[in-house]
């Protein structure tokens, strides 16, 4: 961990008194995990604003992960496919309040499960940037609705197109700035971020290529072009908030080494300065959310540099593919 990490003379803004559920963990457990758990949130809480965190729930297995988010949010669900999630953070504004909770899978914190764990500084770290990651999300949330104030809604857009758009740029902004207020505590995730980005570009070329092989309804051919092409731009998202945290330029990462000559490069460096732009408007309390729109917009011309372009059918509201 950096000792730049916390602040050590700073109160922290982690309430210690918020309930942690422990599900499908026996009582003896639980007393000694909630405890060494509520140590790690107050010191991260001297460097994070956590004041919004309502709950923490910690879980056995894929069936209690999945029944702690239930209990929170039923509309929620378990990331799978290429990035399995260990830890999820969940925010709502109630009545023009933010608050949150956090889930962490029982992959997330094996040091406070497994004693021989707990002796590993590799294991100790990674359980650390999971949790400041948790965390990372509730400070930048905050931050956000602190300033943006009311945002519009995924249902308030009428075409899937447009709300396909909003997906993207709420998910890569989410990720980015978790990562960009986090990735200093904890194990340095560059490389899996990295390996996570490499692999995504490697395969996506595939992907998006059988799908014009494939007889598709416009909607399905939407979802499909998309959903890949923001797996993408979230995936490379966690590698920009790690390296804004780092304070380097994409030409000094590794990540750019490996992309270099390679197709994707330049939408790399395009959503490098969208980042950059929100973070220097969000700095002057000047941030609009059309340019967080900006993420999701850029889903678009990497459709169109694989051949894919959008129209939106008015009369419906469906996205309309036509291949180039």
């Amino acid at each position: 961990m950096s000792n730049n990490s916390y602040i050590d003379d700073y109160p922290s803004t982690f309430n210690s008194h918020i309930p942690i559920t422990c599900v499908n963990i026996d009582d003896d457990e639980s007393n000694e995990i909630c405890l060494i758990l509520r140590n790690i949130f107050e010191e991260i809480g001297k460097s994070l604003n956590i004041k919004s965190l309502k709950g923490i729930s910690i879980a056995l297995g894929d069936e209690g992960y999945r029944k702690a988010i239930d209990l929170i949010d039923s509309t929620r669900q378990v990331s799978n496919g290429e990035v399995i999630g260990c830890a999820l953070t969940i925010s709502n504004i109630i009545e023009g309040v933010l608050e949150s909770y956090i889930v962490l899978k029982d992959v997330s914190i094996v040091p406070l499960l497994v004693e021989k764990a707990a002796k590993d500084e590799e294991q100790v770290a990674f359980m650390l940037q999971v949790i400041a990651h948790e965390c990372g999300h509730i400070h930048g949330d905050d931050l956000f609705y602190e300033i943006m104030g009311d945002v519009p809604k995924i249902e308030d857009y009428e075409s899937h197109y447009a709300a396909f758009i909003y997906d993207i740029s709420t998910v890569g902004w989410s990720e980015f700035s978790a990562c960009f207020f986090s990735a200093h505590i904890g194990l340095c995730p560059e490389e899996d971020f990295r390996g996570i980005v490499e692999s995504k570009v490697e395969n996506i070329v595939n992907e998006l290529e059988s799908l014009k092989l494939m007889t598709l309804e416009p909607l399905e051919l939407l979802i499909s072009v998309y959903k890949n092409i923001g797996n993408l731009i979230k995936y490379s998202s966690y590698y920009l908030g790690w390296m804004f945290n780092s304070k380097l330029k994409p030409e000094k990462t590794k990540l750019y080494e490996s992309l270099e000559d390679n197709w994707f490069l330049s939408y790399f460096l395009e959503l490098d300065k969208i980042y950059e732009n929100i973070l220097s408007k969000l700095s002057n309390e000047q941030l609009e959310f059309d340019e967080i729109l900006e993420i999701g917009h850029l889903s678009k011309r990497i459709a169109k540099h694989f051949g894919f372009t959008t129209t939106v059918d008015q009369s419906n509201g469906t996205g309309i593919f036509f291949m180039a």
